[in-house]
């Protein structure tokens, strides 16, 4: 299993005490799925909707692993495209939600979509879905304790299709609209946790 970095295991109280809605951000494999367990109470229930692809291996045995090191009380569910429907259910029944990745929910639907819209009318449904991600985060955001898992896409160079374009470009703007409307952003950069929102912990 991945081993915690030692900047976030040696702080995980002060991150349970992070004021939601939280956002984490960085590159991929630095640490923030196991961040968003920690940011949650471990002895009350939680749900976690994953978005990740599960026709691929490699990233099956990447959720089994994080699966794994999930308290028992916690139940685990896969949004892929519907994340928005299982958001809603969740918010039904459970306290505390995660959600682990907005990026790779823009990914499914932006692969699912690309044959049926050009790319300025995929981008606009894109932007349109996160907006709706962000009213339900508004709607909840002081009842129901909330993380955020997503990745930081807009670095190197410009992708030379048109539909990484957008995808690029989608979940930028995505992650920018979630980070208002999170009381806390925290970016782990090479296993080391930023606050760049919200009150520090020390």
């Amino acid at each position: 299993m991945f081993e915690l970095p030692e900047a976030i295991s040696s702080k995980q109280h002060e991150f349970s005490l992070a004021e939601g809605p939280i956002l984490i951000i960085g590159a991929a494999y630095t640490g923030k799925s196991e961040l968003a367990q920690r940011v949650m109470n471990a002895n009350a229930t939680a749900t976690v909707i994953g978005t990740g692809d599960l026709e691929d291996d490699d990233f099956n045995k990447r959720i089994q692993l994080l699966k794994d090191g999930r308290p028992p009380l916690w139940e685990s569910i896969e949004g892929q495209e519907n994340l928005l429907t299982q958001l809603n259910a969740a918010t039904s029944h459970t306290n505390q939600i995660i959600i682990d990745s907005v990026n790779q929910w823009l990914a499914n639907m932006t692969l699912s979509l690309a044959k049926k819209y050009d790319p300025e009318q995929l981008e606009e449904l894109l932007l349109h879905e996160g907006r709706q991600l962000c009213g339900i985060i508004r709607e909840y955001r002081d009842s129901k304790r909330i993380a955020l898992v997503s990745s930081e896409v807009g670095a190197g160079i410009t992708p030379p299709s048109s539909l990484a374009r957008v995808y690029r470009q989608v979940t930028s703007r995505i992650n920018c609209y979630l980070a208002e409307e999170c009381r806390t952003v925290i970016m782990v950069s090479a296993g080391i946790p930023m606050v760049l929102k919200g009150r520090q912990l020390s």
